[in-house]
């Protein structure tokens, strides 16, 4: 299998939409609940930059998942830390494409010159939980019962790794 991460362009977002939106529709991962719009994503797309990357992974040509960062809060304070977003196709789970992504995005964040990484995972997210523990973050605390998907309150955690 031939494997390569690399920026994102404006051609990839139909399948980074593709992911997004079956994330939606079955995953607490993601607290939205409409499928998104390839406009919706198009104007998400517009966030990213060369500060704020969005990389996706390719194994044989197919967009097998993606990694992103953007702010994690716009109070001047916060500008040196960031969030980071993580989806994989469901086909390629298990297969070691959000390790890499994850390691990839952790080294272009730190060359950015970034101080801390957050990540936000939907409690019982156990994979997501596992990967970013496996890769030095560390719990920072949890809010319960704070979005409400598939008839259940759901809580998440924050995570964060310092770099």
């Amino acid at each position: 299998m031939k494997r390569n991460i690399r920026i994102a362009t404006r051609e990839d977002v139909p399948f980074i939409l593709q992911i997004y939106n079956e994330a939606i529709a079955t995953t607490t991962a993601t607290f939205e609940i409409e499928e998104r719009t390839v406009e919706g994503q198009l104007e998400w797309f517009s966030q990213f930059n060369e500060n704020y990357p969005l990389f996706v992974m390719e194994v044989d040509n197919v967009i097998a998942g993606y990694s992103c960062i953007a702010s994690f809060n716009k109070k001047a304070a916060y500008k040196r830390t960031v969030e980071n977003s993580l989806y994989v196709n469901p086909n390629y789970q298990g297969q070691g494409v959000g390790r890499e992504l994850l390691e990839h995005t952790i080294i272009s964040t730190r060359e950015l010159g970034y101080h801390t990484i957050i990540a936000i995972i939907t409690e019982g997210n156990e994979s997501s939980i596992h990967l970013h523990e496996k890769l030095g973050f560390t719990y920072a605390g949890t809010l319960c019962e704070v979005g409400h998907k598939f008839g259940d309150w759901q809580g998440i955690s924050y995570y964060q790794l310092v770099l």
